[in-house]
């Protein structure tokens, strides 16, 4: 009985189901993985295993690498969420401005960009700075990836970045297979769309992010 409960408990933790993803081999809309993305599963373990740092925006792979891509000198990018990926579109773009409610993470974000001088992160909450920090930077990118606050989910910022006269020319949305952001992806209905999957370690799920161009 004891090795068949082991047994059982392996195989959950395999396949990873939890209350978004039917396993860690599905998106949270159901979509199986593609056999190219478990490639990329060693690699990630591998990573882990030795700790070694991730020095991209943390979302599928893919998308990185098409953003990678679409990225001009002449950008402006509007980041909701800081991180590793903060460095990266300054590397690529004219000009960041990163958003970020934790003073802490904020502070550390802050020493990657030593050699960045066209990058910068204002602390606060996201629902009190955006609206200045959209009017104020015109950015032609817009990244959406910040964790959702009371008041201002990321179906929120999208709203109001469409409700401004000078849209970007790119919307990100990263974890668009959530439910819960349908509603920004009916928004967003009248512009070309290019999703992409791949999986993410910590903890190792399949993920899915939406690259939205203007039409």
């Amino acid at each position: 009985m004891a090795i068949g409960e082991a047994l059982r408990e392996v195989a959950a933790k395999v396949v990873g189901k939890d209350s978004e993803h039917v396993s860690r081999f599905h998106s949270r809309r159901g979509d199986l993985c593609k056999p190219s993305d478990l490639l990329t599963i060693p690699v990630l373990a591998w990573s882990r295993l030795v700790g070694k740092a991730r020095n991209t925006p943390w979302m599928a792979p893919a998308a990185v690498k098409h953003l990678g891509q679409l990225l001009s000198a002449e950008d402006v990018v509007l980041e909701l969420g800081s991180g590793a990926s903060t460095a990266w579109y300054a590397r690529r773009a004219r000009r960041v401005v990163s958003l970020e409610p934790d003073l802490s993470w904020a502070a550390r974000v802050r020493v990657a960009l030593a050699n960045h001088p066209n990058a910068e992160v204002r602390v606060g909450s996201i629902e009190q700075l955006f609206a200045a920090a959209f009017l104020e930077s015109r950015p032609t990118i817009l990244i959406v990836d910040h964790s959702d606050e009371p008041r201002f989910s990321r179906t929120d910022a999208i709203r109001l970045a469409l409700n401004d006269g000078v849209l970007p020319r790119l919307i990100v949305l990263d974890d668009s297979d959530r439910a819960r952001y349908q509603p920004a992806l009916d928004v967003l209905g009248g512009w070309s769309m290019s999703r992409f999957t791949g999986f993410l370690d910590k903890p190792l799920r399949l993920t899915e992010t939406t690259v939205f161009a203007r039409v």
